[in-house]
């Protein structure tokens, strides 16, 4: 192959994004990569401690009243993250794992999502499928949902 044809098929694969890890949720590029290991290519870190953890904490569903442990979790027991940083990723994790609301077969099914989008959820809508902490969240559990 010509060099000139070479860089014309290289520019056509960057261009087309062809071999780059792409979320679903919007097509935004995630980082499958160690945790904090952001190798700058992408918009979105797809480890729990350092990703979807982040991202449910900032989304401060773990507030006093809602998914908080004063409060039991709320409807179904499920305690997350707040904003205060009063639950460790250790134990997000281990409650995200023993009450069963992940779904790597079919991420996008995962009731902690679908939930957060508020289907089947007695609270607010929490998310839409283009807000970062929903891509995360998805990113995070498409790779694989492992405590990263």
């Amino acid at each position: 192959m010509a060099p000139r044809t070479a860089l014309a098929l290289l520019a056509l694969i960057a261009a087309l994004g062809i071999g780059s890890t792409a979320c679903s949720g919007g097509g935004q590029p995630i980082d499958t990569g160690a945790p904090g290991d952001d190798d700058d290519d992408d918009a979105f870190d797809a480890t729990f401690q350092t990703g979807a953890f982040l991202a449910l904490q900032e989304e401060n569903c773990g507030s006093d009243g809602c998914h908080s442990a004063a409060s039991q979790g709320g409807a179904g027991n499920l305690q997350l993250p707040d904003a205060a940083g009063t639950m460790t990723a250790t134990l997000a994790y281990t409650e995200l794992d023993t009450e069963l609301v992940l779904n790597t077969g079919s991420p996008a099914a995962s009731s902690l999502l679908t939930k957060g989008l508020g289907t089947g959820h007695g609270g607010s809508v929490q998310w839409a499928t283009s807000d970062d902490t929903y891509v995360s969240v998805l990113a995070w559990i498409t790779s694989g949902a492992q405590f990263n």
